[in-house]
């Protein structure tokens, strides 16, 4: 299977100028969740799919309380889970205030098996929608005199 990806104009600054390019971005098909990854992965072993569901979720709450802890979490085949901190420079230890360290966000490295997949996929252009078709997107219009109100 292709990866889909949509044309997207984006403004960035390059040498002090702002530019407007063009850049492939992926349309995503839709998000898997846990239900709907439990019934495939039932549906490729001999555990019923209430007991898968009941594994992932347990697997997410033991994740929230071991990264809290300060463990990273790695799962075979998929990556490793972990905790990235920020805080200001110091010129010596000793001067790091703990009331500055802040946690910015949850970080993953993805596992080399995982990695190998992404040499062996293809692109194709998603299709441009039809003639008469109407999207659900709010243009850029509407959006500014929503703000306004």
């Amino acid at each position: 299977m292709a990866i889909t990806f949509v044309p997207r104009k984006k403004k960035y600054l390059k040498n002090g100028k702002i530019e407007e390019k063009y850049f492939a971005i992926p349309k995503t098909r839709n998000t898997l969740g846990i239900k709907e990854l439990a019934i495939e992965i039932s549906d490729c072993s001999m555990v019923n799919e209430s007991a898968i569901v009941s594994v992932l979720i347990e697997l997410s709450n033991i994740m929230r309380k071991r990264i809290v802890d300060g463990y990273n979490i790695k799962l075979d085949g998929i990556g490793t889970f972990g905790i990235a901190i920020t805080s200001p420079s110091y010129d010596l230890p000793d001067e790091i205030n703990i009331k500055e360290i802040k946690a910015t966000k949850i970080t993953f490295r993805s596992d080399n098996k995982l990695n190998k997949v992404l040499k062996s996929l293809k692109f194709r252009k998603m299709p441009p929608p039809p003639k008469g078709y109407v999207s659900r997107a709010k243009s850029k219009k509407t959006i500014k005199e929503e703000e306004n109100l």
